[in-house]
């Protein structure tokens, strides 16, 4: 049996830097040990917002590598509470 290697995926042009991620990671860090963990990367759900930000595209026009819609209106609107 062949193990499968992952290849690492591209940067989009709006991903942070990882010293830009380091300044910003603390702030969103905010989880106690105690409550449900994540299913996808704290990173790749800060890139993809910055993502649509800079890009300008509806939720549901998200790359289809990233989680699906409902997550990431949850994650906003958690955010802003």
């Amino acid at each position: 049996m062949v193990a499968k290697t992952v290849k690492p995926k591209p940067p989009y042009p709006t991903d942070v830097s990882d010293e830009e991620w380091q300044f910003c990671r603390p702030y969103l860090e905010l989880m106690t040990e105690e409550a449900p963990q994540r299913e996808h990367s704290l990173l790749d759900v800060f890139n993809a917002v910055g993502y649509v930000v800079r890009a300008g595209c509806p939720w549901r026009m998200l790359h289809h590598g990233l989680a699906p819609s409902p997550f990431w209106i949850g994650q906003v609107i958690s955010s802003l509470n």
